[in-house]
């Protein structure tokens, strides 16, 4: 009994150690024991199914889930009877497992040692994966049959068998293809189908090669349908579908290949015409170009088939004209007409083209034939024709405007210099002997410009004398790089004025030769007049000379100017030429300027040429104009008569010829046209007075500017904040503020400005309505200049106004000598502490590079801490000049007492000072001090 115990202990431990479920049922049907995978896959445990009937446990039913099976059917009722159940497949279903599972069912019988059945063993394993996986297989393989049936092209399924393929499958498509008789070839060899077919092996090739790739292969052959003996051209494509299937498709061309080879008969018949054809479809579409096309246009034939006649388009012609010639032709009717077209090479030519539309039989257009013919030769030859025709008429006919314009201007120009004459003289008295301010102003604007146009006379004069072959040269010995030097440096004042660099850069301090130097003069006074114009402030106009081989002096002019379009250029030196640019035509000229340049460097049997780069939109210094000049300076290019001693030695005796250049030739030192340094100081004066109202309340603000009337400049500031910033930029030379303000009060405001070097020298006035004495002292203590209380009287407040820039403009007085001294305290110091700190700095600045030449006006700002804006009006408000005037009113305060201290020179002190010539130093020593440095010295 203990053996029989451990023998049943030992089976039940293999049958729970299996991966199936295994049931043990006696005869009756009763669960005598159920390893763990059976409770998983039942759903169930042993106590559930305790003696329970199998029948109760489970439902048994067919692979349709639906029908029951039968209780003879049933795997106990088989084994009860002695049978086996090997794998077979049931659906089974219980409450504990409502969805149901596929279970695979082999079942044994239990025999005692008598044979006698006990009852019997059922293993099962759950495949309800499996059996799910291959409905959707199946259903799989039904819609890809579905698909491959409705396939809008004939499709075969061909099946390989040893070295054969048969045709196990053809789509609806196929039968429609072959009117039904392909249905005769299914289960048929490839090589019965195709007996006798030439191309048999050429398919089973296909086929084959398909197969080893695994690509789709295709190729075009013929077939001929047994139904209608009709001849078909097919392309067929062979997919690979598996090992040993493959998939066969078919596509119809006949129709396209009967199109092609009509097309190419057509083409045939102007294969060989030299005019070239191009044959479009009804939209255009390029279908057919002959040979001659593609000679003519440069295009491959795979660059033009499929393309539109644009391809051809040149831009040459407006979008009418192509409106016009596609209604013509899109009308039915031929257009004939000359068009301008583009090759390949974007190279132009004429072609006299023909484009008739092509109809079929119903009348519908379906093509359009061009033929072109290129004429190009033709019409440049008409056009050289008429353009010699009409050359010859205008040559003839500028030929005689040019003799009666010379006339008239040498005849003119006479009869203008005795008018000129007696306006120059009085002026000059007037000048001299004047001694009321605006008098001699005027009289100075009478001269200039009456020395303008004597300038433009002597031009036109000149001009004259080169075409009547009078005006030669007049050439003596000299250093050309002094003379040039000189000449460059007498436009060194207007350079300061427009805020331009001027520089003049030479390869030696020497270079001999023989030069006119009246032509000279009038050669870079006209370049360097253009270059002045036509330079915007910050910009540079360079000069540079150097001497190249066979004893030629090269001279560059170069500005960074608005520029010249390649347009204008090759008219430049045209006499009475204008450049129409925008951005040019701003100066005004007479066109004679350049034209007499190039004459008279021509006469100096010199070249001249000009370079430039027009100014990008929006970029100012962007653009820039560099005319270059080759002079031959040695004597050899010149006979006896066109020498002279005169040789120049020094830069005073060049600046007594060159000095009054500018003004005679009117250069604008915008915004201070042809002044004097004397003028400009005046005019500077003469600036609207800015005063910045901060007010948060438009409607006062606006009484206030009205209250001001025009005679100031009115800036406006909402509250204290932006009152800040706009004073920080403009500098205004007074502030009104209010001071109860929204973001910072009007104190507030007042401390910033008046702690800011920038700013402090503002006086400022403040509104306010609250009357109490504390507010006013408060107001004051923060170093309000002046207090008004709302409602104010609009006189009292002009008054203020002008006491305020009155007390400014005297102190300007004081301050604007520019002497060389430091700012002293004492008694009757009239600025506060950081305005006299400013000056001091700005004194100190000046003495620290006083000796250098080149220190300019942004590096003066960058060293007092201030940009070149707020350096101007801080100076100009302090000291009533402009940053430069101040700085060279400090140079010469420093002149004038080395001077007067014998410590050198006069050249010696002036290149001490930063004066680039002693010839310039004279010169503005005199305006300032109105006698010359030379009465100094004893």
């Amino acid at each position: 009994m203990q053996k029989l115990q451990e023998e049943n202990k030992t089976l039940k431990a293999i049958f729970n150690s299996l991966t199936e479920g295994v049931v043990v049922l006696d005869k009756d049907g009763k669960f005598l024991f159920m390893n763990p995978v059976a409770e998983n896959i039942l759903g169930m445990g042993p106590k559930q199914v305790e003696l329970e009937e199998l029948a109760a446990v489970y439902g048994a039913f067919h692979l349709d889930k639906v029908t029951p099976l039968s209780p003879d059917k049933r795997p106990l009722a088989r084994i009860i009877k002695g049978e086996e159940v090997n794998h077979e497949v049931i659906y089974i279903r219980n409450k504990e497992r409502p969805e149901g599972i596929f279970i695979d069912i082999t079942a044994r019988p239990l025999k005692d040692n008598e044979g006698e059945i006990k009852g019997g063993t059922i293993f099962f394993r759950d495949i309800t994966d499996r059996i799910e996986a291959q409905a959707g297989q199946k259903e799989f393989e039904n819609r890809l049959n579905d698909f491959f049936d409705e396939l809008p092209i004939p499709s075969y399924i061909w099946q390989q068998v040893n070295d054969d393929f048969i045709l196990i499958k053809h789509n609806k498509a196929a039968d429609a293809f072959t009117k039904g008789n392909f249905k005769k070839f299914q289960g048929i060899k490839l090589s019965k189908m195709y007996e006798g077919s030439p191309y048999l092996e050429e398919i089973r090739s296909k086929v084959l090669l398909c197969i080893k790739v695994k690509k789709p292969i295709s190729h075009e052959m013929q077939y001929q349908l047994q139904s209608t003996n009709e001849i078909k051209n097919l392309i067929v494509t062979y997919v690979f579908v598996h090992p040993d299937l493959i998939m066969v498709n078919t596509e119809d061309i006949t129709e396209r290949k009967l199109a092609e080879m009509e097309l190419r008969r057509l083409s045939n018949a102007v294969e060989q015409t030299a005019d070239s054809v191009v044959i479009t479809d009804s939209n255009g579409v390029i279908e057919y170009v002959n040979p001659a096309f593609l000679t003519t246009t440069g295009y491959g034939l795979e660059e033009v088939l499929g393309q539109t006649p644009r391809i051809l388009k040149s831009g040459k012609h407006n979008s009418k004209f192509y409106e016009n010639l596609w209604d013509t032709i899109r009308k039915g009717n031929s257009f004939y007409g000359r068009i301008i077209n583009k090759k390949k090479n974007n190279q132009l030519y004429w072609s006299a083209q023909t484009i008739t539309p092509m109809k079929d039989e119903y009348g519908k257009l379906i093509n359009y034939v061009s033929v072109l013919r290129d004429i190009t030769e033709v019409v440049e030859r008409e056009k050289q024709e008429f353009q010699l025709k009409i050359s010859q008429e205008q040559n003839k006919k500028l030929e005689e405007l040019d003799q009666m314009k010379s006339h008239f201007f040498a005849n003119i120009s006479h009869e203008f210099r005795t008018p000129l004459t007696l306006i120059l003289g009085p002026s000059e008295s007037i000048i001299t002997e004047s001694n009321e301010e605006e008098i001699k102003n005027h009289a100075g604007m009478i001269k200039r410009n009456a020395n303008r146009l004597l300038s433009l006379i002597n031009q036109l004069l000149d001009l004259s004398r080169l075409e009547a072959g009078k005006l030669d040269i007049r050439a003596s010995n000299g250093n050309i790089v002094a003379f040039i030097k000189g000449i460059t440096m007498s436009f060194e004042s207007i350079a300061e004025e427009k805020d331009i660099t001027l520089k003049v850069k030479a390869s030696d301090d020497e270079i001999e030769g023989y030069f006119d130097k009246e032509n000279i003069i009038k050669i870079l006074t006209n370049l360097l007049s253009n270059a002045f114009k036509f330079t915007e402030q910050d910009g540079m106009i360079t000069v540079r000379v150097k001497e190249t081989e066979n004893n030629i002096v090269e001279i560059k002019v170069r500005d960074t100017g608005s520029g010249i379009s390649e347009r204008e250029l090759p008219k430049i030196f045209d006499r009475f030429y204008q450049a129409d640019s925008s951005q040019i035509r701003e100066h005004e000229g007479t066109g004679i300027g350049l034209a007499l340049t190039k004459e008279l460097v021509e006469l100096h049997h010199g070249t001249i040429s000009v370079d430039s780069k027009l100014e990008d939109p929006g970029l100012i210094g962007t653009g820039w104009t560099e005319f270059t000049i080759n002079l031959p300076l040695g004597r050899d290019l010149l006979n006896d008569d066109q020498i002279i001693e005169d040789k120049i030695t020094n830069d005073e005796d060049i600046l007594n010829k060159v000095k009054d250049l500018p003004e005679i030739i009117g250069i604008d030192a915008a915004p201070f046209k042809g002044m004097t340094l004397t003028e400009f100081d005046s005019e500077m004066d003469k600036d609207k007075t800015i005063i910045l109202v901060v007010e948060d309340n438009d409607d006062v603000r606006e009484y206030i500017k009205d209250s001001l009337g025009n005679n100031y400049q009115i800036e406006e500031a909402s509250n204290g904040e932006q009152g800040i910033r706009k004073a920080e930029n403009i500098i205004p030379d007074l502030i009104i503020s209010d001071i109860m303000m929204p973001k910072m009060d009007g104190n507030e405001l007042t401390r910033i400005l008046k702690d800011d070097e920038r700013t402090s020298h503002i006086p400022i006035i403040l509104l306010t309505a609250k009357s109490e004495e504390e507010s006013k002292i408060e107001g004051l203590e923060t170093g309000a200049d002046d207090y008004l209380i709302k409602p104010f009287n609009t006189k009292e407040l002009q008054v203020r106004v002008k006491n305020l820039i009155s007390m400014r403009r005297k102190l300007q007085k004081k301050y604007g000598r520019g002497d060389y001294i430091p700012v002293k305290k004492g008694k009757e110091k009239k600025l506060n502490d950081l305005d006299e700190k400013f000056l001091c700095k700005v004194l100190e600045v000046i003495g620290n590079h006083i000796s250098e030449e080149k220190f300019n006006i942004e590096q003066f700002g960058k060293e007092v801490g201030m940009g070149r804006v707020q350096l101007h009006r801080k100076l100009k408000a302090l000291t009533g000049k402009s940053a430069s005037n101040y700085l060279r009113s400090v140079r010469l305060s420093k002149a004038k007492k080395l001077i007067e201290e014998e410590k050198g020179n006069i050249s010696e002190i002036a290149y001490s000072v930063g004066f680039s010539s002693p010839a310039y130093f004279s010169r503005c020593f005199k305006e300032k001090y109105n006698y010359p440095p030379r009465d100094l010295v004893r």
